[in-house]
């Protein structure tokens, strides 16, 4: 029998020069989807070709459809020049994280995917997750540090006295709520006037401070990390067991962030 649909939304944002890393997310999605759960696939692009576009929304089968939805181009060009860690790589088109709730108008939750991520295992779960008051749910940032008052640094360098920064890469986002309380225009003021070391991440810890639920590390698991730390200290920091590999380290993660 087959099973009834309930929608579950997920969006990437991509321009041409990530639009294949975006296809590939999207394929590991397809292959882990174990639960045979629906999702509509939304991908906000900027300056997409018409190629582009069509090998985007060929991809899927009968549980995940992708559909583009064009952006205009340059959009955040100028409010993406004030950042201030020297050598950032990522583009204005992140910005558009900020406009998620505009776009998908009538989507009341969606699941935020950067293009660089590799869903590992089923993630259907991640969608029964009840948000209530809270802005979006995110795991912290893996390479982050404490300073000698057990404070954040990343939050701290943003004047947030908080002992936990969370990753923008991977957020499930209560898009109602961001609606109804006019979030993103918090968002853009902070992006506009306010301290940013990276892209968006800065904005959305300076505004969504206190309303983010926290999610286990395994749904967003930066592979950074191995270049700092053995396996084996990673497993003791973050999941309080002892990994002896990189493999048994990456075995128990539900969606990789390469």
């Amino acid at each position: 029998m087959k099973k009834s649909r309930e929608q579950k939304h997920i969006v990437y944002i991509t321009d041409e020069n990530y639009s294949m890393p975006t296809v590939v997310s999207i394929i590991s999605l397809i292959e882990s989807n174990s639960s045979a759960s629906y999702y509509d696939v939304h991908v906000l692009g900027n300056g997409l070709s018409q190629h582009t576009k069509e090998m985007i929304e060929s991809v899927g089968n009968e549980y995940v459809t992708c559909n583009v939805i064009s952006v205009p181009q340059n959009k955040y060009k100028k409010m993406a020049e004030n950042c201030l860690t020297e050598g950032i790589h990522v583009t204005d088109t992140a910005l558009y994280k900020f406009d998620i709730a505009n776009i998908l108008a009538s989507v009341e939750q969606v699941l935020y995917l950067d293009s660089d991520i590799l869903v590992c295992q089923d993630i259907s779960g991640l969608f029964a997750i009840e948000l209530f008051e809270y802005y979006l749910a995110a795991a912290d940032e893996m390479g982050d540090e404490l300073n000698e008052d057990g404070k954040s640094m990343l939050a701290s360098r943003i004047g947030i006295h908080s002992s936990t920064y969370f990753n923008s890469g991977v957020m499930l986002l209560n898009l109602r709520r961001l609606r109804r309380e006019n979030v993103i225009k918090e968002l853009l003021e902070y992006r506009s006037s306010r301290i940013n070391y990276f892209m968006d991440q800065d904005a959305f810890n300076g505004v969504m401070y206190g309303r983010r639920l926290k999610l286990p590390c395994c749904y967003n698991f930066r592979t950074a990390l191995f270049d700092i730390m053995l396996p084996e200290e990673i497993g003791e920091k973050f999941y309080h067991k002892k990994y002896m590999a990189v493999k048994d380290c990456l075995s128990d993660q539900k969606i990789i962030h390469l």
